[in-house]
């Protein structure tokens, strides 16, 4: 039988009469020498009430087993409620077949013995993923909703929505102000008690079968659009915008949340749009970022001003999302209008204006202007020493970019003696796997890679990599980069069999997840064309070679650094494919003569 949803127990085809009083049985808790022939009878006509659907008498055992009824009780109910649901979703613009109609009398029934709070929690959750809910979100959200002050003036559909979700959330905390798990499982458990929720052990989360995630948005008791505002305003307001562990594990989390609601109400208030493009730019995200930093953009260049310091976070943040895009050009135009204004509004030392200098800095680096990149690391290192020290997180953040830097011009020693000071210091700080630890650790290992140090590289590589995929999953962008190191060091030890695998791994994610024209996508194209060549595969290495040469040429133009190491690459290979490819070989070597000049 096809089951729909998590649970492995609710088919959607029909029972055998025998599977479904055993069924029925295990879920009230009943033996069948203890069943009055009239119970029998009922059950029967239960059964075929339901169309012997498991998921229907399922949820009739729980309920017959909480509210300690008899089976000849409950179905004179469920014709009662049954007449009612039927009336009730006679007036759905969309019908309701015969097995819907079956599963939604037994949760309406279950749902009117809930308490007050838990259909309001059954409410919001219906707005959300139906898998991967966690108290986390009500959990941060009660914490943050007293201080949290939003950055534009709110609707009233808003400030209502907020009164709402400060209400709603007001049982879970004890008098301290202090949350209360157990408050919140009292609610929790009696959704579980009558199946409309289940808990999964694996992920320590709870999952609403999708048919009762269906069924349960039909229930609220305000219009559509109000119910939805809610649940997103929950949510939004259970996101910070910090970078400490727990939080960036946090926002990956409910990525799938976000997306949910953005399904059902595709623009969103600007200071939400602002907390969700928080939780894409953790997962790597950069389209679904972008939507919505410009959306809270435009509304904070409105109501702000353009030159307000909230206006410009935006900007900055909307620059991240272009340079993750690859689209380096139109990042760098946008961070030197705001390295422009923060000088002008701050001076050249203020904590924001160097934090601006250094994201420009970073895109130069993208752009393969080095030495450009290099010089404003250099600056803003020396005035960030002076204003806040040696181990202040953001000339640490510095360091680790400079160190990127000259690993890029092949600095390897600088950048090596840069990094272990990064390292050791997050380390301290911030402990062993925080991401930015990691991501020091990362570069660190690249550069002992360069070096030749190919067994130190390896061993932290794997480190890093597994650390990675535990936390962000297999096609993180920051899981990607850990993968694509560690195959460079399988290229640098000759072992290209396991370099392909993992590069072959690295372009298929990175194609689907940007496209061909993508810098990344371009690079692992660069790579795998490199290695394909050692093998000796010649045809599919000059393939791939020139698709890379072709796209960076595009992206990033002729002369980038890039484009001219790829066009060096594929050079290579019709070095070793033999005398029918001397004229591509002389052709390919004469364009790059005239850039060198």
């Amino acid at each position: 039988m096809l089951a729909r949803g998590p649970y492995p127990e609710c088919e959607v085809s029909g029972m055998e009469p025998g599977e479904a009083m055993d069924l029925l049985l295990r879920t009230t808790r009943m033996e069948p020498e203890g069943m009055s022939q009239t119970d029998r009878e009922a059950a029967d006509v239960l059964f075929k009430s339901f169309g012997y659907l498991a998921l229907a008498i399922m949820q009739a055992g729980a309920y017959i087993f909480c509210s300690q009824i008899s089976i000849s009780q409950y179905r004179d109910m469920y014709v009662k409620h049954r007449q009612a649901t039927l009336e009730k979703y006679n007036e759905l613009l969309v019908k309701v077949d015969d097995y819907h109609r079956s599963v939604y009398t037994t949760w309406f029934m279950s749902y009117q013995l809930l308490s007050s709070q838990a259909q309001l929690l059954l409410q919001i959750i219906a707005f959300m993923h139906y898998t991967d809910i966690i108290e986390d979100i009500f959990q941060r959200a009660a914490q943050q909703i007293h201080t949290d002050v939003p950055i534009i003036p709110e609707t009233e559909a808003e400030s209502l929505a907020r009164t709402f979700v400060a209400s709603f959330l007001q049982p879970y905390v004890d008098s301290n102000g202090a949350w209360s798990s157990a408050a919140f499982l009292t609610s929790i458990t009696e959704l579980l008690s009558y199946s409309l929720i289940s808990y999964d052990r694996t992920s320590n989360a709870y999952t609403m079968h999708i048919l009762v995630h269906e069924w349960a948005s039909t229930v609220i008791q305000c219009p559509f659009e109000t119910a939805l505002e809610r649940a997103a305003l929950l949510l939004a307001i259970s996101i910070d915008s910090s970078d400490m562990t727990e939080s960036l594990v946090y926002k990956h989390k409910i990525e799938a949340h976000v997306d949910m609601l953005l399904e059902r109400h595709a623009i969103p208030t600007a200071n939400k749009a602002a907390r969700f493009g928080e939780v894409y730019y953790c997962s790597g995200k950069w389209d679904q970022m972008e939507r919505m930093v410009d959306i809270a953009l435009e509304s904070r260049k409105q109501i702000l001003g353009k030159e307000h310091d909230n206006t410009l976070i935006c900007m900055s943040a909307l620059s991240k999302a272009y340079r993750g895009q690859g689209r380096y050009i139109e990042a760098a135009i946008l961070q030197e209008h705001v390295v422009e204004i923060r000088k002008l509004l701050s001076g050249n030392e203020h904590r924001r204006t160097l934090s601006a200098i250094q994201d420009l800095a970073q895109t130069y680096c993208g752009l393969g202007r080095y030495q450009a990149a290099a010089s404003l690391q250099l600056d803003i290192l020396m005035a960030a020493r002076l204003t806040s020290g040696d181990e202040d997180s953001d000339t640490l953040s510095i360091m680790h970019d400079l160190a990127v830097t000259y690993k890029h011009q092949r600095r390897h020693d600088e950048a090596q003696a840069l990094l272990l000071q990064v390292v050791y210091a997050r380390k301290r700080l911030l402990g062993d796997q925080h991401p930015s630890t990691q991501a020091a650790i990362h570069v660190l290992a690249s550069t002992y890679s360069y070096q030749g140090q190919y067994e130190a590289a390896e061993s932290l590589q794997v480190d890093v990599l597994e650390v990675s995929k535990r936390r962000f999953g297999d096609e993180h962008p920051s899981t990607l980069a850990a993968m694509n190191n560690l195959a460079n060091t399988y290229y640098a030890k000759g072992q290209y069999q396991a370099a392909e695998v993992l590069q072959t791994k690295i372009l298929d994610s990175r194609i689907k997840a940007y496209g061909e024209d993508h810098p990344q996508t371009l690079s692992s194209l660069n790579n795998l064309g490199n290695t394909y060549r050692q093998q000796g595969r010649y045809d599919r290495a000059e393939d791939v070679a020139r698709r890379a040469v072709d796209g960076y040429k595009r992206v990033l133009g002729i002369g980038h650094a890039h484009s001219i190491l790829c066009m060096r690459n594929l050079l290579a290979t019709y070095s070793q494919m033999g005398t029918g490819y001397q004229e591509k070989y002389r052709n390919l070597k004469m364009e790059i003569q005239e850039i060198d000049h």
